[in-house]
């Protein structure tokens, strides 16, 4: 027998459904009795020498420990991990040319095959500057193209 099949017996013989008082949801909520076991549970820290440490980085680190309420080693090794990534601060990326240029010392080949592939033409270059033959290619329609290839042929 299915729990629906029991509730459509009891409706039958008359149950019904109690209405639920919200009141009781909104009732006072009794504190914990112990509250000693919380303190009971934390973990206490590693017992390690504070002063082997660089000494104003451990002074600021019992700082700030005692400032937001946790162990002196967390903002210990999070000034240490600052301090050991500041020299990639300094790492200059290099630009898109020298880049190019590396590449193509590296490869060994006297005609320079990265360089020759990301360079335009000269013609193209010439064009480009050009702007008369911009604006006419821009408004050519498609059976001007037609007319002018076909007369070149």
């Amino acid at each position: 027998m299915k729990l629906g099949s029991l509730f459509k017996l009891a409706r039958e013989a008359g149950w019904s459904k109690p209405v639920p008082d919200i009141g009781t949801l909104f009732s006072a909520v009794e504190p914990l009795q112990d509250v000693a076991t919380m303190s009971d549970i934390r973990v206490p820290p590693p017992g390690l020498d504070l002063r082997l440490g660089p000494s104003i980085l451990i002074k600021r680190a019992e700082e700030v420990g005692v400032h937001v309420g946790c162990d002196p080693l967390i903002p210990l090794f999070a000034g240490m991990a600052i301090a050991a990534a500041w020299p990639l601060v300094r790492v200059r990326f290099p630009s898109r040319a020298d880049a190019l240029r590396r590449l193509d010392l590296n490869s060994g080949i006297a005609h320079r095959p990265v360089t020759t592939l990301t360079e335009k033409p000269a013609d193209l270059r010439d064009q480009a500057s050009d702007h008369s033959s911009i604006a006419a290619a821009k408004y050519t329609t498609w059976t001007e193209a037609k007319e002018r290839f076909s007369q070149t042929e």
